[in-house]
């Protein structure tokens, strides 16, 4: 399994998790989930580009070493709400996430593991609201993935 199959498990595992959730959209549209981004944000301007509410999955970092190897995930939450309490709509997207992640740790032959830190930014450039949640994953070594192929 290569780190890009475990963003596609990732990416629908969160979806179905968060299928149900609904928030306010900047353009004033129904609210929704947040759409599912991997990889990075396009330009601003382009076309395609997500709009807010989005959760972007992205592969920051790995290592390989003589016990296994891990693969760090960051899922950048943006919301958008007018309200001074918009903040709430971040935790309680990321207890949804928390709970669906730590209730079912394993993806394929990948498994979460512990600690998931969150951290809500320290400035929000208002009426957006934004956090981070850092998940770490223990994948199968690279050696073992050529050694198959």
């Amino acid at each position: 399994m290569t780190i890009n199959d475990l963003m596609a498990r990732l990416e629908a595992f969160l979806s179905a998790a968060l299928v149900e959730v609904r928030l306010e959209t900047a353009d004033g549209e129904e609210a929704r989930p947040p759409l599912m981004v991997a990889g990075w944000l396009p330009p601003r301007g382009e076309d395609g580009e997500p709009r807010i509410p989005y959760l972007i999955l992205r592969p920051i970092k790995g290592s390989d070493n003589a016990d296994g190897s891990t693969v760090t995930i960051q899922l950048c939450l943006e919301t958008y709400s007018e309200a001074t309490a918009g903040w709430m709509d971040l935790t309680n997207v990321i207890q949804r996430i928390r709970g669906a992640l730590t209730a079912s740790p394993t993806l394929g032959p990948c498994c979460l593991e512990l600690p998931l830190v969150w951290e809500l930014f320290d400035e929000q450039p208002l009426p957006q609201w934004g956090a981070i949640i850092t998940t770490i994953w223990t994948v199968p070594r690279a050696d073992w993935l050529v050694s198959t192929q």
